[in-house]
């Protein structure tokens, strides 16, 4: 049997071919385009918690000052209500 006879020829399977191909390529853009996009939604998340962490850090700066004036002011006023105690017990 010729190959002819069975209804393939080459320049059938040549055409075969050349459509898989062409399908296999536009599925590879369509994924090297998809991982584009992934990779831009990434560096911007990213670039947010930067500025998340940055936002973060001086809250917590400030906070951590406020704490060290509040901390001072209660220690101020222990020591001011010791004084009046000590006075009160005098009498």
């Amino acid at each position: 049997m010729k190959k002819e006879e069975k209804g393939m020829t080459i320049d059938k399977l040549a055409t075969m071919v050349a459509r898989g191909f062409e399908d296999v390529s536009e599925k590879v853009s369509e994924v090297k385009s998809d991982v584009n996009e992934l990779k831009k939604s990434v560096d911007h998340l990213d670039r947010k918690v930067d500025g998340l962490e940055l936002k973060i850090s001086a809250y917590a700066s400030s906070w951590s000052n406020d704490f060290d004036r509040l901390h001072d002011w209660v220690e101020d006023l222990d020591n001011r209500m010791n004084k009046v105690e000590d006075r009160v017990a005098q009498k």
